[in-house]
């Protein structure tokens, strides 16, 4: 009971639960990792229709890991790594920040006071599940619990090189096309079009007054550098043939290759939200007094296919034999 529910509003903000792991995909392509919490609502209803007429059902949050504080893992006698420990900023506002902590038997909310720079209150609860209901998503792996590797994380410095270049770009062209007025005190001019220079008649001729003007010949260079880092933004996604960007034609074997490196790229993330989601029905089973006994399935390939030039190849084939 609560699944259909579940399905079509998993975090109780309108958000399909496809719509929520989407998100969660993003984040951990951003940050490495994600977390995500599985949370019910506590209620004194004693059935379960009670709880369902209510509308309290198991929910999911997506915590971005800049809001995650700390958190603990131990190893258990079977070998599994279980959290025992976790700490993050559940929301926070102009006057207040409210922080959770969750134990494997209580949940403690703090909320700080800004302007004190205190906690003002603590609301401690009973964690009736028995574990923490906190699942990190992983797009890619590193040897570290609970921090993943980030696949843009290069692009990333690419991208604000870029930034910082079309800045210069826009520094270069604005000072080309105004140039500075040079001249002594005594000459009197107002840069501009139309602008008449009046000089004093014993002036030495080599102090008359000059337009300072830059070349803006780095232009192109600058250019050619922020071309450079785009090409490398596309060897590092294994992108360029998707994108068409290649100046130089590349060979079938070539394009083959780098759509198997994107493909395999595409796979371990699915591979790795596979496991996540997996994790995530498990705790809303938990919640819901049963035990998890379904698979969780992602597709495992993501291979680009040209039908175009397959059809070709097979009329060219056809048409030798």
């Amino acid at each position: 009971p609560g699944l259909l529910d579940f399905l079509k509003d998993a975090d109780m903000e309108g958000r399909t639960f496809p719509a929520f792991m989407k998100d969660v995909s993003t984040y951990s392509a951003i940050f490495g990792h994600s977390w995500v919490i599985v949370s019910k609502p506590q209620t004194n209803s004693g059935t379960r229709a009670a709880e369902l007429e209510q509308g309290v059902r198991p929910y999911v949050s997506l915590i971005s890991p800049l809001n995650v504080i700390d958190w603990e893992y131990q190893r258990q006698s079977n070998g599994y790594y279980a959290l025992t420990y976790l700490k993050y900023v559940e929301d926070e506002t102009k006057d207040h920040i409210v922080m959770k902590e969750w134990y494997l038997d209580t949940i403690k909310t703090h909320i700080l006071n800004k302007s004190e720079k205190e906690v003002s209150e603590t609301i401690i609860e009973d964690n009736e599940l028995g574990m923490i209901p906190a699942v990190a998503i992983y797009s890619s792996r590193s040897e570290y619990r609970g921090i993943g590797v980030s696949a843009i994380n290069d692009i990333c410095d690419l991208q604000k090189a870029i930034y910082n270049e079309y800045s210069e770009v826009e520094q270069l062209i604005r000072i080309s096309n105004h140039p500075a007025l040079v001249k002594t005190s005594d000459v009197e001019a107002i840069a501009g079009a139309g602008a008449v220079i009046q000089m004093p008649d014993t002036m030495d001729p080599g102090l008359k007054p000059y337009l300072l003007q830059p070349s803006g010949s780095n232009l192109s260079e600058i250019y050619k550098s922020v071309q450079a880092k785009i090409d490398a933004i596309d060897r590092i996604a294994h992108l360029g043939s998707v994108r068409a960007t290649q100046s130089t034609p590349q060979s079938g074997v070539a394009m083959e290759t780098e759509f198997q490196q994107l493909n395999a790229r595409l796979s371990e993330i699915a591979d790795n939200l596979e496991v996540g989601e997996e994790q995530i029905w498990r705790l809303w089973s938990q919640y819901q007094g049963t035990a998890w006994n379904g698979e969780i399935d992602y597709p495992d390939s993501f291979n680009v296919r040209d039908k175009g030039a397959n059809f070709n190849q097979l009329k060219i084939a056809r048409d030798t034999a």
